[in-house]
């Protein structure tokens, strides 16, 4: 009895976890699954045709490699430079896009860490001499009073 049970919720866990490929949207009992493929599509995208269902599909595919930032982590990297490669036009445009603002994004950070580097050394630098300054006043105000 308990096994059947566990077999149950297993089974009830696997079914839930079906959302579509190409719009994303979890749809319970609408998803349907195409024969020969391991894409799941619900009956709104079956209905847009092929192309549109890829066009689609890739593209989120390829927003969902872009952090909030417009960085592509390199362990994505690969995966956005294959879709470069893509038989459709729209999608190897938009994945040299992508692969660009995230060159321009990393050009930006670095600058900026650059930037932040040399305004810590001045401000270090700044420190010591006051310091040093501080010290001397320090040293002739203790050599008149127990000199």
């Amino acid at each position: 009895m308990r096994r059947q049970r566990q077999k149950r919720i297993r089974n009830k866990q696997v079914q839930t976890n079906s959302a579509c490929w190409c719009c994303g949207h979890s749809k319970s009992k609408e998803t349907r699954r195409i024969l020969g493929t391991q894409r799941r599509l619900c009956d709104e995208c079956l209905l847009l045709g092929e192309q549109q269902t890829e066009l689609e599909g890739r593209s989120r595919e390829l927003f969902s490699y872009v952090t909030w930032e417009g960085f592509v982590p390199n362990k994505h990297r690969r995966k956005v430079e294959l879709l470069g490669r893509h038989s459709f036009p729209e999608i190897s445009k938009l994945a040299e896009e992508l692969l660009a603002e995230d060159e321009l994004q990393r050009k930006i950070s670095a600058a900026s860490r650059d930037r932040e580097f040399e305004l810590m050394d001045q401000l270090q630098r700044n420190l010591d001499q006051w310091l040093e300054r501080r010290s001397d006043r320090l040293g002739v105000h203790l050599a008149n009073r127990f000199g």
